[in-house]
């Protein structure tokens, strides 16, 4: 019982090695451009509330990540916030991703979208738009330390 307890330690620290001595390939890349945001969401691990965005990369230094990353891994970007969509550099980061022909996702509270911003993201090619909603009215209110934030005044309508 104890060589086959041995022999079973000896096997996953062999594969633990392994595992960490080999290629590890970026394959997604989370790119959180900006804590600019208005909610104070519970679960967000960003610290947008505090309106602190010192430290934020500029849209050159943004751009040059994507280039060396796209070059060199082809990784599928994720573009995260805060609410990315309020973050002036937000044009010039998608338009970047889709004259490389990127794989690329925005992630957003979807207050922002309205049928401006839903053309200008769909001309640039994302492969989707995820918007996050912390489930019906009252819990998401109270995950998002707001009210009705989710409700729009005008519909976006689609490209």
């Amino acid at each position: 019982m104890r060589s086959a307890l041995a022999r079973f330690r000896r096997w996953v620290l062999r594969v633990h090695r392994d595992l960490e001595i080999g290629d590890h390939v970026l394959q997604y890349l989370f790119m959180e451009i900006t804590r600019g945001c208005d909610l104070a969401c519970l679960h967000c691990g960003s610290d947008c509330g505090n309106g602190d965005r010192s430290g934020e990369l500029d849209a050159s230094s943004w751009l040059s990540v994507i280039d060396y990353a796209k070059a060199r891994f082809d990784p599928f970007f994720v573009i995260t916030g805060g609410e990315p969509l309020v973050s002036p550099d937000m044009d010039a980061i998608a338009g970047r991703l889709g004259e490389l022909g990127a794989r690329w996702v925005v992630v957003t509270m979807g207050y922002a979208l309205d049928s401006a911003a839903i053309r200008r993201l769909a001309s640039q090619g994302p492969s989707r738009l995820t918007v996050s909603v912390d489930g019906l009215r009252e819990s998401h209110n109270a995950l998002r330390g707001c009210i009705d934030r989710h409700r729009r005044r005008e519909p976006p309508g689609l490209p």
